[in-house]
């Protein structure tokens, strides 16, 4: 598997989590007209200025969009059909310490 299609699912896994810290975390002023003809561009870096780090989680939503209908359309384009599995065996823990760095990461980084 590539790498871009790895750091593909990574987004795609992420997905959730941009969306949500982009509600909790978005700052707009509310003298701002967003339904003007006309806003102006003091106004719209100032915005951006405070949040900058939101436009890098909707950058990477973008991303993770585009990746989305890229593996929609691998998927579609598959013959193969279903695979059963027969059986499943846990061979160790290594899943649940990574879940919980994953978690704990990105916790501290919401409200650290």
């Amino acid at each position: 598997m590539s790498r871009l299609v790895k750091v593909g699912m990574y987004l795609l896994s992420l997905q959730l989590l941009f969306v949500l810290v982009i509600v909790n975390k978005v700052d707009i002023d509310i003298n701002i007209c967003l339904g003007c003809t006309y806003l102006p561009w003091p106004e719209i870096s100032k915005l951006a200025q405070k949040n900058l780090l939101l436009l890098v989680y909707v950058v990477m939503l973008g991303a993770s969009a585009v990746f989305y209908t890229v593996f929609v359309s691998i998927i579609s384009d598959a013959k193969d059909g279903p695979i059963r599995i027969g059986d499943l065996e846990d061979k160790n823990a290594e899943h649940l310490v990574f879940l919980a760095t994953y978690i704990i990461l990105f916790g501290w980084v919401q409200f650290g």
